[in-house]
């Protein structure tokens, strides 16, 4: 479902724009079977209208080890802006 989100919310890959990780992820490990990643983004895109938007995004996932593999349960994206 978040996946789903994630493709409606960038045009399922149409954006025009890049994303540049500012410094290496945090990793945090609250249990045996989850795991909580941290990451601050710098990211750039091109409207339509052809206006150039950059931001700083913070995005953290909260990862679960489910019966078929790792998954994220939760994430949150921020931005500066």
């Amino acid at each position: 479902q978040l996946r789903e989100s994630q493709r409606q919310w960038w045009s399922d890959g149409k954006i025009n724009g890049t994303y540049t990780y500012l410094d290496s992820p945090i990793f945090e490990p609250p249990g045996n079977d989850a795991g909580l990643t941290t990451l601050l983004i710098a990211a750039r895109k091109e409207s339509a209208d052809g206006s150039v938007v950059e931001r700083t995004l913070a995005y953290s996932a909260l990862w679960r080890r489910l019966k078929d593999g790792w998954r994220i349960t939760f994430a949150h994206e921020s931005s500066d802006k």
